[in-house]
């Protein structure tokens, strides 16, 4: 009897934390493929009324102020290959996962009668010749603005860590202006979301010297550790005159001397007929960032897909992925599900607005992996009064018992140092060298300072065979596959900014984004929201 009244408090304690992950000012639901029965990812979910909304998660979710209930607003369900979909705000339940089903529905091609001499079908080539040529007519020259949800986060054995989220205003000033140079970000609100776990090391920047975090076969530059304008700079479209990404590049010239293309059956997009194109990497190609001038390893392969409207030749979106065949860690990508290991992988779209396309999302998403030391020295300290070092480490070390001496060796001036006697504290290991040769160590430091002491020529304190209660070594590094994404969801489009490009608060774009200025009462922002992702993840 008393283990199933535990059993079922057991269970209501469940309930009750995955109540609890559901705010009270929010709905949630989550967009699902009726046929297939998976989330839906980047699937737009957008106020009918209030022309606002967000983008669905990599697990198909989404959130929507509750505010909104009141008024009754409509919800717009759309997403590439799928019937969109109207659903009653009110319709939708108050801390409870709301399951919204899409029918697929591929475009089909009508039945035409012929008169005369058939044209003949465009090309791949042509067609994607055609939209870049159309860039410039197809997407504005002049200034706009617009608000939106940004986020990075990375993913660790399945569970986020390191979220930051903000709402960001874009002031473009037109894709005839250079995109870094000139856009300008406004933070409206930051947040540093802590109540997921945070992860120091994984946060700092790619370190190509040291090797402990990096990209395999890639390079990427850090900005200063301003992760958006990272994401930005990989929207092949907006900065189709600059360098982008590997095999991409500039868009206007490198795309198509850089893959094979074929025609795709059609599908329907934002109520237009799209083309669409898959393009590969299908020769040799070098990449002169990452290996100065050498070739990529021709495992290294690439592929993505455009959809492309047959009426005006816009690109409505692109999905870019770059897999690494050679590598002994395997992933499925989500485009299309390979047993390869994923390097990064792109997905941008943009949607029109009366004749012109403007930005919906941009999603970043690579894999990167940190070397990990579990078991590492914290501190040496010179106790000069006590005739000692002490060492303190992050864990509790297990020493030889016979001999600890033997775990240390200490060297002056690159001549090893006797260790007479090896002492614990409650927090540190303290190592006591000959009172002699300890002497002179302390006449030095005075000489010569603590930096000149700790000189390598000077002082230098190895360990051996030291190891913790888990068997880690001392100072060995673990390889942790990390993944990393950074993302964008624009909101609602405003009007246009004032041709003068000194925008009030814009962000250091060579910063990270916290160290920006917020302002109090710049904007009132009570009608945007952040789209944060539920802290556990749970089947849709």
């Amino acid at each position: 009897m008393r283990s199933l009244l535990l059993a079922i408090l057991c269970l209501g304690c469940l309930g009750n934390c995955l109540l609890a992950q559901y705010d009270d000012d929010f709905i949630y639901g989550t967009v699902i493929d009726a046929k297939s029965g998976k989330p839906v990812i980047f699937a737009t979910i957008q106020l009918k009324a209030q022309a606002k909304g967000v983008i669905t998660n990599q697990d198909g979710s989404f959130r929507v102020p509750l505010q909104f209930k009141d008024t009754g607003a409509v919800l717009v369900v759309s997403c590439l290959g799928y019937d969109s979909k109207e659903i009653l705000f009110s319709a939708l339940e108050q801390k409870a996962n709301n399951r919204i089903l899409i029918d697929p529905q591929p475009f089909q091609l009508k039945e035409a009668t012929v008169v005369g001499k058939p044209k003949r079908p465009p090309s791949a080539r042509g067609i994607v010749k055609r939209a870049i040529e159309r860039i410039s007519e197809n997407y504005p020259m002049e200034p706009f603005a617009y608000i939106g949800y940004y986020r990075d986060y990375q993913v660790k054995k399945g569970e986020y860590v390191n979220l930051n989220e903000a709402l960001l205003q874009i002031n473009d000033f037109g894709f005839h202006q250079n995109d870094f140079d000139q856009t300008a970000v406004q933070v409206l609100r930051y947040h540093r979301n802590d109540t997921f776990e945070r992860d120091s090391m994984a946060q700092k920047p790619y370190d190509y010297a040291t090797k402990q975090k990096t990209i395999e076969n890639a390079f990427l530059y850090n900005f200063g550790g301003n992760e958006f304008n990272i994401l930005r700079i990989h929207d092949p479209i907006r900065n189709n005159k600059e360098n982008t990404f590997s095999y991409v590049y500039r868009l206007q010239r490198d795309l198509l001397k850089n893959h094979s293309v074929e025609r795709a059956p059609d599908q329907s997009m934002h109520g237009d007929r799209m083309f669409v194109i898959a393009f590969e990497k299908g020769k040799y190609a070098s990449d002169y960032r990452v290996l100065e001038g050498e070739g990529i390893h021709t495992a290294i392969r690439a592929k993505g897909t455009l959809y492309i409207s047959q009426t005006t030749y816009a690109i409505h979106k692109l999905e870019y992925a770059v897999f690494d065949h050679t590598a002994r860690q395997m992933q499925k990508s989500k485009q299309d599900g390979s047993d390869v290991k994923l390097v990064f992988e792109i997905a941008v779209e943009y949607k029109p607005n009366g004749d012109k396309m403007y930005p919906n999302y941009l999603s970043l998403h690579n894999v990167f992996t940190l070397k990990k030391k579990p078991f590492y020295v914290k501190e040496v300290r010179f106790e000069a009064d006590k005739g000692c070092f002490e060492v303190t480490f992050n864990k509790s070390p297990i020493l030889w018992i016979d001999r600890i001496q033997d775990n240390f060796v200490m060297k002056y001036k690159r001549k090893r140092v006797k260790i007479a006697r090896v002492q614990r504290t409650s927090s540190a290991i303290q190592l006591f060298p000959e009172k002699t040769v300890f002497q002179d160590m302390v006449d030095d430091l005075e000489r010569y300072g603590i930096a000149e002491f700790l000189s390598p020529k000077m002082f230098a304190l190895d360990f051996v065979n030291i190891l913790d209660n888990q068997g880690n070594s001392l100072g060995a590094a673990t390889p942790l596959a990390f993944e990393q994404f950074r993302e964008f969801f624009a909101q609602e489009l405003l009007p246009a900014p004032s041709e003068n490009k000194n925008v009030p608060y814009a962000m250091e774009k060579s910063r990270p984004m916290y160290k920006s200025t917020i302002p109090t009462s710049f904007r009132n922002t009570d009608g945007y929201w952040l789209n944060t992702p539920l802290k556990s993840k749970t089947n849709p």
